[in-house]
């Protein structure tokens, strides 16, 4: 009898001994398991459906979309022009050397024309004084209708002095261009020996109403011409100037 009961404690230890390490087991292996993957996390009492997810919450991986990692997007890469916008810029450069170099030019043109307008009103010299300025011999028919002492009687007079009359009806000094053209004879701007100078009213000095006219005497290598005219009140003496930027003016041939 006594051994009986001493086979039913030994086999009651058993029984208890086996339920602790079937309790054991479970916890081991979940403490296991969190430090392998290294998680803080803390567990609930195991139980339920909470011990079958504990393996999967355990060794899960999870990363924030917004972190920013250093990616390239962070990188500051210098922007490089297309063949096409290199070509471009160089056009226009170009263009706008182009555009200064015309400018520069224009105004170095208009410069020179200023200054050649200006020696054409105060680059004129008296080369003789009247004493030294006479028409020769000569016949007072030549003058034809022009008045005595006048410039178109002096220069009508020159002008058949060698070989090349004028008509007598040529009107006042600032009418002999258009003039001249009626009656068909060469009128431009190229000073010649002989030719007839044409000034408008005003221009170098010329009378304000009537214009001016002068013969042509020499026309020199630089361009520039010398004269001999006269003028009313003058007694029909002569004088001579030297008259630069000739090409300004009008000459009858």
């Amino acid at each position: 009898m006594r051994k009986s009961r001493q086979l039913r404690k030994t086999a009651a230890l058993l029984a208890t001994a086996t339920m602790a390490v079937s309790l054991a087991i479970p916890a081991l292996a979940t403490a296991q398991i969190s430090t392998v993957a290294g998680s803080e996390r803390s567990f609930p009492a195991q139980g339920g459906a909470d011990r079958k997810n504990i393996l999967a919450e355990a060794t899960s991986i999870s990363s924030d979309s917004k972190a920013n990692w250093g990616g390239i997007e962070s990188l500051t890469i210098e922007k490089t022009d297309s063949p096409a916008e290199v070509s471009a810029k160089e056009a226009a450069r170009k263009a706008a050397e182009e555009a200064a170099a015309s400018q520069r030019a224009q105004a170095q043109k208009q410069a020179e024309v200023s200054r050649s307008e200006q020696r054409s009103t105060v680059g004129v010299m008296v080369l003789k004084t009247s004493s030294n300025v006479n028409l020769g011999t000569y016949d007072p028919a030549w003058a034809g209708t022009y008045p005595f002492g006048q410039c178109t009687w002096w220069v009508a007079i020159r002008r058949a002095q060698i070989g090349r009359p004028v008509p007598g009806n040529m009107g006042n000094g600032k009418d002999w261009a258009n003039s001249g053209r009626a009656h068909g004879m060469k009128v431009d701007h190229t000073p010649e020996v002989g030719a007839v100078l044409v000034f408008q009213p005003g221009q170098l000095y010329a009378d304000p109403v009537y214009g001016h006219v002068a013969f042509v005497e020499q026309v020199l290598d630089d361009g520039s011409i010398i004269t001999s005219e006269t003028s009313g009140g003058r007694g029909g003496v002569g004088f001579s100037r030297h008259i630069y930027n000739a090409s300004v003016f009008e000459y009858v041939h």
